[in-house]
């Protein structure tokens, strides 16, 4: 094994963290000791820390090939560490695979091999038998939100891609629940168990309450609960693509700024919807059980079972956006006429009584400027920020986040203010090059 090229201190510094929690110390410790691992931990606790600093001592510089493999279950959870990668400040290359991007783009970023490869398994089976890279010196291999990965149906890509890995020397699997039994082809002899379930437990306070729906159809009464509802950041989770869509259009049609995220939408489209739900613009995200886990979202106060979960772990991770690692929140399940709790709902849990007044304004304090223009572009945070106040006349306090993407980037801008500085922006230059700019 080699000696970490990054010291505990500094790597501490770039994450800006004060010390590294029980659970990653525990793993850094037993990832240099064990082949087999699984790491099982609640949503918000820091697994990603917990299995991405260990790799940093299995990487042989010298090699210029891939050596770790990281498969997610979603292109957002891919993205996610490797955003945390970066903010490591490691001297090691690591590239995104997924599907909805460019096939070629990836294929150009393997001419200089990352050390470090995250992907969804389709993406990454794609570039392993068209020969983009090189399997041979893959020696660790990361499988997050397990669980995950074999409910949507990836056994098989999963088994293709472990059989093409002769050299592996390390299997870890991450999930934020228990797995009841591991498909053959992991392979994993003599597992060390990792199991920090009981942070859930110990969490912030997490209140969950029973909404009855006096119609088969629910759009009414979530529409009552929301106006009764603090206006927090707030998601709805709602099982199929087409009830998500359903349900955004209608609150959209009654004034409130929600939004719809799902896997049928196209990658900028979900990109979208994440800028405006994180910056505040579309405080309510319609979602299926994609955004239950892997999303790097803080500060979500509520979130609304539209639809009942399908099975005990969804329903955990779907609670498991609210409440994360000591803060609180509340959970809301909107029971029809017809609907019975499942048995792994706790029947007796209160039932929440509505108020005689119930209209409520939402006010949007911001509104997303859409710009066509990113990181490929050379463009970044602080250009973009020079940009509107030199050229929309903005003040510093009057722009909100800033989130900038390969080829397009995000801001949120005071939305009484956004109309007369998208009047000024839209016909100016960008770092020496003209954006298309559009309020979305």
């Amino acid at each position: 094994m080699n000696p970490s090229p990054l010291s505990k201190k500094q790597l501490l510094q770039a994450l800006q963290l004060d010390a590294f929690n029980e659970m990653q110390q525990t793993m850094h410790a037993a990832s240099a000791e064990h082949s087999s691992l699984m790491l099982i931990a609640p949503t918000g606790s820091g697994k990603t820390l917990g299995f991405l600093v260990p790799l940093l001592a299995k990487i042989n510089p010298e090699l210029k090939a891939v050596q770790c493999l990281i498969l997610t279950p979603s292109r957002e959870l891919a993205m996610q560490i490797f955003e945390v990668w970066k903010q490591m400040k490691t001297p090691y290359k690591a590239t995104v695979c997924y599907g909805g991007h460019s096939f070629d783009q990836e294929v150009n970023k393997f001419k200089e091999p990352p050390y470090l490869l995250i992907g969804t398994p389709g993406r990454v089976l794609d570039h392993i038998q068209k020969e983009s890279f090189s399997t041979q010196a893959i020696q660790t291999l990361i499988l997050d939100e397990m669980d995950k990965l074999l409910s949507l149906g990836f056994e098989e890509e999963m088994q293709s891609i472990v059989f093409s890995l002769s050299s592996l020397q390390q299997r870890i699997l991450v999930s934020a629940t228990s797995l009841s039994e591991l498909p053959a082809f992991i392979d994993m002899q003599a597992v060390q168990l990792i199991d920090f379930t009981h942070l859930a437990k110990e969490g912030g306070v997490f209140q969950l309450h029973q909404v009855a729906c006096e119609a088969k159809d629910k759009l009414s009464t979530l529409h009552k609960l929301l106006q009764q509802l603090p206006a927090k950041p707030s998601i709805i989770f709602a099982n199929h693509r087409a009830s998500i869509d359903r349900i955004a259009d209608y609150l959209i049609e009654q004034g409130i700024p929600a939004i719809a995220f799902h896997g049928g939408m196209e990658q900028k489209e979900r990109d979208i919807a994440m800028a405006k739900f994180t910056n505040g613009s579309a405080p309510y995200l319609i979602a299926t059980d994609l955004a239950a886990r892997g999303l790097d979202i803080d500060a979500i106060h509520q979130i609304v079972h539209y639809q009942m979960p399908i099975d005990e772990a969804t329903f955990v991770h779907r609670n498991g956006r609210t409440a994360r690692m000591f803060a609180s929140g509340d959970a809301y399940l909107l029971v029809g006429p017809e609907e019975t709790l499942p048995a792994f709902i706790d029947a007796s849990i209160a039932s929440f009584e509505f108020q005689k007044h119930t209209h409520k304004e939402t006010a949007i304090a911001y509104t997303t400027l859409l710009i066509e223009g990113g990181k490929k572009d050379k463009i970044s945070k602080g250009d973009i920020a020079g940009f509107l106040m030199q050229k929309g006349n903005l003040k510093k306090e009057e722009i909100g986040l800033i989130i900038v993407k390969d080829i397009y980037s995000f801001v949120a801008i005071q939305s009484d203010k956004i109309y007369g500085a998208f009047t000024l922006l839209m016909h100016q230059k960008l770092k020496t090059k003209k954006c298309y700019i559009k309020i979305i």
